[in-house]
Protein backbone atom coordinates (compact mmCIF):
# COMPACT_ATOMS: atom_id res chain seq x y z
CA UNK A 1 0.00 0.00 0.00
CA UNK A 2 1.11 3.31 -1.07
CA UNK A 3 0.43 5.50 1.68
CA UNK A 4 1.68 4.05 4.59
CA UNK A 5 4.16 5.41 6.21
CA UNK A 6 7.41 3.38 5.64
CA UNK A 7 6.78 3.23 1.77
CA UNK A 8 5.90 6.60 1.96
CA UNK A 9 9.69 7.39 3.21
CA UNK A 10 10.96 5.09 1.18
CA UNK A 11 9.08 6.87 -1.61
CA UNK A 12 9.93 10.11 -0.87
CA UNK A 13 7.03 11.97 -2.81
CA UNK A 14 3.46 10.21 -3.76
CA UNK A 15 2.84 12.22 -6.98
CA UNK A 16 4.37 11.44 -10.40
CA UNK A 17 4.24 14.60 -12.01
CA UNK A 18 4.29 18.17 -10.07
CA UNK A 19 2.17 20.85 -12.07
CA UNK A 20 3.87 23.55 -10.23
CA UNK A 21 3.58 27.08 -12.93
CA UNK A 22 0.56 29.10 -11.49
CA UNK A 23 2.46 32.18 -9.62
CA UNK A 24 -0.71 32.23 -6.90
CA UNK A 25 -3.12 29.68 -5.63
CA UNK A 26 -4.73 27.60 -7.61
CA UNK A 27 -8.33 27.87 -7.42
CA UNK A 28 -10.24 24.86 -9.71
CA UNK A 29 -8.98 21.87 -11.98
CA UNK A 30 -10.93 20.60 -14.81
CA UNK A 31 -9.75 16.89 -16.15
CA UNK A 32 -10.54 15.17 -19.95
CA UNK A 33 -9.52 12.90 -22.93
CA UNK A 34 -8.23 14.81 -25.79
CA UNK A 35 -7.08 12.72 -29.10
CA UNK A 36 -6.03 9.87 -26.92
CA UNK A 37 -4.23 12.17 -24.65
CA UNK A 38 -5.49 12.66 -20.89
CA UNK A 39 -5.02 16.60 -19.92
CA UNK A 40 -5.73 18.55 -16.91
CA UNK A 41 -6.70 22.58 -16.68
CA UNK A 42 -5.71 24.17 -13.81
CA UNK A 43 -6.93 27.99 -13.20
CA UNK A 44 -5.05 30.07 -11.09
CA UNK A 45 -5.67 33.56 -9.07
CA UNK A 46 -3.00 34.75 -11.65
CA UNK A 47 -5.80 35.32 -14.27
CA UNK A 48 -4.44 31.86 -16.27
CA UNK A 49 -5.67 28.44 -17.41
CA UNK A 50 -2.74 25.88 -18.03
CA UNK A 51 -3.35 22.78 -20.07
CA UNK A 52 -1.30 19.91 -18.84
CA UNK A 53 -1.00 16.95 -20.55
CA UNK A 54 -1.22 13.92 -17.85
CA UNK A 55 0.88 11.27 -19.23
CA UNK A 56 3.78 13.83 -19.39
CA UNK A 57 3.52 16.17 -16.78
CA UNK A 58 4.64 19.33 -19.66
CA UNK A 59 2.14 22.69 -19.84
CA UNK A 60 0.86 22.39 -23.32
CA UNK A 61 -1.06 25.91 -23.74
CA UNK A 62 -1.25 28.89 -21.47
CA UNK A 63 -4.25 31.08 -21.58
CA UNK A 64 -4.18 34.42 -19.79
CA UNK A 65 -8.04 36.13 -18.59
CA UNK A 66 -8.71 39.84 -17.82
CA UNK A 67 -10.18 38.38 -14.57
CA UNK A 68 -9.53 35.35 -11.84
CA UNK A 69 -10.76 32.00 -12.93
CA UNK A 70 -12.97 30.36 -10.27
CA UNK A 71 -13.94 27.15 -12.20
CA UNK A 72 -13.24 25.06 -15.22
CA UNK A 73 -15.73 22.74 -16.98
CA UNK A 74 -14.38 20.97 -20.17
CA UNK A 75 -16.97 19.78 -22.73
CA UNK A 76 -16.56 16.03 -23.64
CA UNK A 77 -14.25 15.36 -25.64
CA UNK A 78 -11.82 17.89 -23.92
CA UNK A 79 -11.26 19.96 -27.03
CA UNK A 80 -12.95 23.27 -25.20
CA UNK A 81 -12.74 24.75 -22.11
CA UNK A 82 -14.67 27.31 -20.29
CA UNK A 83 -13.82 29.50 -17.78
CA UNK A 84 -15.95 30.99 -14.93
CA UNK A 85 -14.05 34.17 -13.66
CA UNK A 86 -15.05 36.62 -10.76
CA UNK A 87 -16.67 39.52 -12.71
CA UNK A 88 -19.43 36.96 -13.44
CA UNK A 89 -18.58 36.21 -16.73
CA UNK A 90 -17.64 32.75 -19.03
CA UNK A 91 -14.81 32.52 -21.14
CA UNK A 92 -14.52 30.11 -23.98
CA UNK A 93 -10.70 30.42 -24.90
Amino acid sequence: MIFDDLRREEAGHLYQHSFSEHALRVTDIGTGYEGGNAIIVSASEDRTCKVWGLSTGMLLKNVVFPSIIDAIALDLRANVFYAGSRDGKIYIP
